[in-house]
């Protein structure tokens, strides 16, 4: 009877584990400039992700994003980060990936036709992507460049 009392003990610990936060991993390719004010070069657009996971991912520690465009993976951001990419106008696919009890990955098309902002985030059971329609209010006092050491 004892052990009865005990399985759902048990659960909610397997849960909270499964959402221990995972290590930052480096990105594959160099980044380009990620201060904010950096022109993009020639003929490219200035595309900045922001991860504004809610307080459920940054008290779980789930909030980390990993980026990849086309195919081609950049590195993560966490809650209230950036990161800044220069890309060149067209269709891109956006592969958005977030760890909490398992893996949840989502993929998106971006068209980039000119500097954007994308809110990028991870929800409960995938990740949401959308285009901003300007630089948010808060973004120069709430938002930081994502590094890696």
């Amino acid at each position: 009877m004892k052990i009865q009392k005990l399985i759902p003990l048990l659960g909610i610990v397997l849960v909270l584990v499964g959402c221990s936060r995972e290590a930052k991993v480096r990105p594959s390719s160099d980044l380009p400039s990620q201060e904010i004010t950096a022109s993009a070069p020639a003929g490219s657009y200035k595309v900045v992700f922001l991860n504004t996971a809610g307080i459920l991912h940054r008290m779980d520690s789930t909030d980390l994003l990993r980026i990849s465009v086309n195919g081609k993976y950049y590195g993560q951001i966490g809650s209230y980060e950036y990161m800044q990419l220069f890309l060149n106008k067209g269709t891109y696919t956006v592969s958005l990936v977030h760890y909490d009890v398992g893996e949840f990955k989502s993929e998106h098309n971006l068209k980039v036709s000119g500097n954007m902002f994308v809110d990028s985030s991870p929800t409960i059971f995938s990740n949401e992507l959308e285009v901003l329609d300007s630089e948010p209010k808060d973004f120069k006092s709430e938002f930081k460049a994502a590094y890696w050491e």
